[in-house]
């Protein structure tokens, strides 16, 4: 499956088609539903299919990949610039970006011309209580290729926090990770979050079902019921192994006790 280039403002648009009510902007006051309620049901859709597609526990569905050379992009409406997870001089945090759900991959960008990385290892613990975290914490020493730390989540958003202080030196890595949809704007877009055309046709005909709840119309409700039903029913259908296949059983091929 290719993965999709839309935005959240096509899929707006998308949605808006299906109610058959067009935005009327401000300061027209006509619509019925407005533009956060859409993307609020937008959201839900993309945490519901997210799910479907996460409970094939044989894919690691929705990975994005970034280096923090990379340019700024929009994350839930907010600029996250990728150079907050850059290995600079007595640094110990580094900023993940804030859909961060599960932390894959997190290692020095590889030299091309010297096919060499950093000589940098991140040791994961289980928590900041670890041991070796604990005790780097309590001295001064700047490291110089290992460093313990773990992921946690800040008020202003997920961190790897780590110890000792990085060393000096500039070091640009590559991350991997699972991106967790929560609370995406208008301004965002699906590039690069592992959705494809599919997956969104699922999540919009959800955010319209959600959208028909709202209004007193029993007819279409029920039809776009049965449309999130139809599109759910193929989501699961994509992200399904493509064959099972069932363990061979032979009975009695031991003895039953003949003196064993």
């Amino acid at each position: 499956m290719s993965l999709s280039a839309k935005t959240m403002q096509d899929l707006v648009n998308e949605v808006r088609s299906d109610l058959d009510e067009p935005y009327a902007a401000p300061p027209d006051t006509t619509n019925f539903w407005l533009q956060d309620e859409i993307v609020r049901y937008i959201n839900r859709g993309l945490r519901q299919v997210a799910q479907l597609c996460r409970n094939d526990k044989g894919s690691e569905w929705f990975v994005r990949r970034l280096r923090s050379s990379d340019p700024v992009l929009m994350i839930y409406g907010q600029a996250y610039s990728p150079a907050g997870f850059q290995g600079v001089t007595g640094k110990t945090e580094l900023i993940l970006p804030p859909d961060l759900a599960e932390l894959l991959f997190l290692e020095p960008v590889l030299n091309t011309n010297t096919t060499q990385a950093a000589d940098v290892r991140f040791r994961y613990e289980a928590g900041l209580n670890g041991q070796t975290y604990r005790e780097l914490a309590r001295t001064t020493t700047i490291g110089q290729s290992e460093y313990y730390g773990a992921v946690v989540q800040r008020r202003e958003g997920p961190r790897f926090v780590f110890r000792p202080p990085f060393v000096d030196t500039t070091v640009d890595f590559e991350l991997e990770y699972v991106v967790k949809p929560d609370s995406y704007q208008i301004a965002d877009t699906f590039e690069g979050l592992g959705f494809d055309d599919l997956l969104l046709d699922a999540v919009g005909a959800y955010a319209v079902q959600e959208a028909r709840k709202k209004a007193d119309n029993a007819s279409k409700l029920s039809e776009a019921k049965e449309s999130w039903g139809e599109k759910r029913a193929l989501v699961i259908e994509a992200v399904s192994p493509l064959q099972t296949v069932e363990h061979e059983t032979v009975a009695n091929f031991l003895p039953d006790d003949g003196g064993w």
